[in-house]
């Protein structure tokens, strides 16, 4: 009986061991009211509220660009680019311990789109420093990434697929929505922001180059982007609107016979769960450009960050689901063995009472431990939270002086949001750029 009751206790430690951690949003709420209601300046990122180096960082550098402090944005910026760098290999080694616990188990090495933001922030933010030659640097080093994405990322099943494939039934049969996946490859943001610092720099043919990958992704640019009439200066505008859609936990429910009671076998439900992108927070529906010499032009579009990183993540969707409903069968498939282990000693009893109390105590454990395998298994919603939702562009060419710019947004409800500049110098043979933010 001593041994029926160590098959209990074991029980109880599975139960134990599905625990998972959810990150803290603790000050997300408040942070993105502030944002939205355009004052970012009262914005505060707390280490505290961070379990993830990458995230802080990431998250510190965005707000810090959007405040203007772009010293301190570049040195975050910096940072989570080391810790991404560090904490994907690290974040290999311990996938085979997220298959046992939770996702949470493994290091947050950033999404690609979240990878090549980081060095496209710091571009920016090396831009509006003036230091056109370390811009260059990042967007080159983002320009890399994504190659190397395009190289490495396939649709081939993994080696754990093929093993569940022939050991269980197909576990892919509950999923039976149809989510769109593509892996982050390509990105116009960095292409546009190449494009001006080339011409910037007097490089027009890698100008040209980068207007024709704008192109071929539907992105008409205009040709003074790639090189400016002598005596004139280009001025470029380039909007981050709105805020990324969430990451949310999406679930569906599998289920299996797991053991026998009285030679029946017992169909037991349980939780399978991935993450998904929700639709971001943006309400621009026109932006206007007015210069105080009397012209004025359009934003248009330049890149949906929100449906990017939404089909980026859904792009390891197989392998996200696959990971969940394989977590969910291998700690039922225990439980399961270890009730069944105490049961089976228990009717080699002669007490009755005892006898019975233990296989009562075996099943209630068992349900008990199949709640919490199902309460436990949730999506890793890990993620940057004060990205764009959507990014616009735009330029005009002008006779080098002193200007004032205000960009007017016109927001769905019919109001609209100003940003003004007033006394912007613009010169010739530089990169005059506007990055405005319109929150709502």
């Amino acid at each position: 009986m001593k041994k029926a009751l160590l098959y209990i206790a074991l029980l109880s430690f599975l139960l134990v061991s599905c625990t998972t951690t959810v990150k803290s949003e603790k000050t997300y709420s408040k942070n993105r009211s502030l944002i939205q209601e355009g004052k970012v300046s009262e914005v505060f990122i707390a280490a505290e509220d961070y379990e993830d180096p990458v995230l802080f960082n990431l998250d510190s550098g965005i707000v810090d660009f959007y405040k203007g402090n772009y010293e301190s944005a570049v040195r975050f910026f910096d940072l989570a680019d080391k810790e991404m760098e560090r904490l994907s290999l690290k974040s290999s080694a311990e996938s085979v311990r997220s298959y046992i616990e939770n996702d949470y188990a493994r290091s947050y090495a950033g999404e690609d789109y979240e990878v090549i933001f980081s060095n496209l922030f710091s571009a920016l933010s090396y831009a509006k420093m003036g230091n056109l030659e370390e811009a260059l640097v990042d967007i080159k080093q983002s320009d890399l990434k994504l190659t190397d994405y395009q190289i490495n990322k396939s649709d081939e099943e993994s080696d754990l697929t093929k093993i569940v494939f022939a050991l269980t039934p197909n576990p892919f049969i509950w999923l039976t929505d149809s989510f769109e996946g593509k892996p982050y490859t390509q990105s116009p943001t960095a292409d546009y922001i190449s494009m001006i610092t080339y011409r910037s720099l007097g490089d027009d043919g890698n100008a040209e180059v980068d207007m024709r990958r704008l192109q071929e992704k539907g992105i008409n640019v205009e040709s003074d982007d790639v090189k400016v009439p002598e005596g004139m200066a280009r001025v470029n505008v380039l909007s981050l609107n709105g805020l990324i859609g969430r990451k949310v936990s999406h679930s569906a429910r599998s289920e299996h016979f797991f053991g026998l009671v009285d030679y029946l076998p017992i169909l037991v439900p349980y939780t399978v769960s991935w993450p998904f992108v929700e639709k971001g927070s943006c309400s621009v529906v026109l932006t206007r450009v007015d210069v105080s010499n009397g012209e004025s032009f359009l934003l248009s579009p330049l890149e949906d960050l929100t449906e990017s990183a939404r089909k980026s993540v859904n792009a390891n969707l197989r392998k996200n689901y696959l990971r969940s409903w394989y977590r969910g069968y291998l700690k039922i498939v225990a439980l399961a063995a270890t009730r069944d282990a105490a049961i089976a000693i228990a009717y080699e009893s002669d007490n009755a009472f005892a006898k019975n109390l233990t296989i009562i105590g075996a099943n209630v454990s068992f349900w008990v431990g199949v709640a919490a395998v199902n309460e436990a298994e949730v999506a890793d919603t890990r993620m940057a939270m004060y990205l764009p939702d959507n990014i616009s562009m735009g330029g005009i060419t002008l006779e080098p002086g002193i200007y004032d710019f205000t960009v007017t947004y016109l927001l769905e409800n019919g109001s609209r949001y100003v940003v003004p500049y007033y006394g912007v110098e613009v010169k010739e043979n530089t990169l005059n750029l506007l990055s405005p933010q319109c929150p709502k």
